[in-house]
C-alpha cells in the first residue's frame, strides 16, 4: 500500500512547570485516530461489520532529560498498531479495499485497544503516569464508547 503513517494527522501537546526545587516537569499529550472494527459485529453478521472511529490519546509526564527526539512517532505508534487499522485523509480504490480487509482481520472493542496500548506503554521508560483514553465514535450507536487507563 502506497500510503505512509508518517503523515497521518494527530493533535500534541506540551504543557511544561517547575516545581518547588526549580526541576522543569513536562505533561505530553498525543492524540490520533484510527479505525475499529467491532468484534461482535463481525461474529454476528452474515454480509459485513460496522466500523468506528477511534479517537486515541496517550498522556503522561516527561523530563526534559529523558524526552527522545522521536517521542511523537513513538506514541502515534503504539496507538495506531494497537487498532484495527489507520485512518488516511486520501485513499485509491485497492487501497480502500486492504484497508477494510486489514482492520476485518483485526477487530477491536474499546477496551481492547485500550489494554493493547497500555502493555505496550508499559516499556516505554521515558514516560511517568501514563493515561490512555480511547473514544469510539459510534457508527450504528447512539452513544460513544470510551475506555480510561491509568498505569
Amino acid at each position: 500500500m502506497g500510503q505512509n503513517n508518517n503523515l497521518q494527522y494527530g493533535e500534541v501537546s506540551i504543557e511544561s512547570t517547575i516545581d518547588s526545587k526549580e526541576k522543569m516537569m513536562n505533561f505530553v499529550s498525543l492524540t490520533c485516530f484510527a479505525t475499529t472494527l467491532c468484534p461482535c459485529s463481525k461474529e454476528i453478521s452474515k454480509y459485513g461489520t460496522h466500523n468506528q472511529r477511534g479517537k486515541i490519546t496517550i498522556s503522561g509526564n516527561i523530563s526534559v532529560e529523558s524526552i527522545p527526539s522521536d517521542w511523537k512517532l513513538q506514541l502515534k505508534d503504539i496507538a495506531i498498531n494497537n487498532a484495527s487499522a489507520p485512518i488516511h485523509s486520501l485513499l485509491k480504490r485497492q487501497d480502500e479495499k486492504y484497508v477494510t480487509e486489514h482492520a476485518y482481520e483485526n477487530p477491536r472493542f474499546v477496551e481492547d485497544l485500550a489494554r493493547l496500548i497500555a502493555v505496550d506503554l508499559s516499556d516505554v521508560k521515558w514516560l511517568d503516569h501514563k493515561q490512555v483514553i480511547c473514544e469510539n465514535e459510534e457508527s450504528i450507536h447512539a452513544h460513544n464508547a470510551i475506555a480510561q487507563i491509568h498505569l
